[in-house]
């Protein structure tokens, strides 16, 4: 099938080929990439409550106080049983703990550094689950500072967002 086949079908159906150039036209105009650029930006309000936000606000800032007092004083039991006091409910057998996040300093931008921020905050929060299934068990070890274990699934109940840190509440489900 050389050139002759080629002219015998533009000659015999001349009203195939125009149509179909048109068609592809078209196609090729209305299926072209149209490119739309929006800006990501961070989140900057408080956003994920499943629970009173005040009494998240409050229980958030209890919890980071312990935690900060247990850093400063690692052995102390007295410490570690008010802090599991605050963090499991009774009633529910979950456990809640606070986490926070720093931005890392040369981010290439606002939203990625939030959500650096938010992934240490998440992961600082699960190490203080290790601690308190560690410590239901053995209250007198380990020491803050040295821990292994594994994590239960966690889900953000309560995130307090700020130009500086990312501060999260945390549940976890035990049973």
């Amino acid at each position: 099938m050389g050139d002759g086949h080629l002219k015998h079908i533009i000659k015999n159906k001349p009203g195939i080929i125009f149509p179909g150039i048109f068609f592809l036209a078209f196609l090729i105009s209305h299926c072209a990439k149209k490119e739309e650029t929006r800006e990501l930006r961070p989140e900057s309000a408080v956003t994920i409550t499943e629970i009173d936000s005040a009494a998240s606000q409050q229980l958030l800032a209890e919890l980071l106080d312990l935690q900060t007092q247990i850093r400063e004083h690692p052995s102390d039991v007295e410490l570690r049983k008010l802090y599991l006091a605050k963090s499991i409910d009774s009633q529910t057998g979950a456990i809640r703990t606070a986490g926070i996040g720093l931005p890392p300093q040369n981010s290439p931008s606002a939203l990625i550094s939030q959500q650096a921020a938010e992934r240490a905050a998440l992961m600082d929060a699960g190490r203080w689950i290790a601690y308190i299934l560690e410590w239901r068990q053995h209250i007198d070890s380990p020491d803050f500072g040295s821990i292994s274990g594994d994590i239960p699934g966690t889900k953000i109940i309560y995130k307090n967002l700020t130009p500086d840190t990312v501060e999260v509440l945390v549940q976890a489900q035990t049973s």
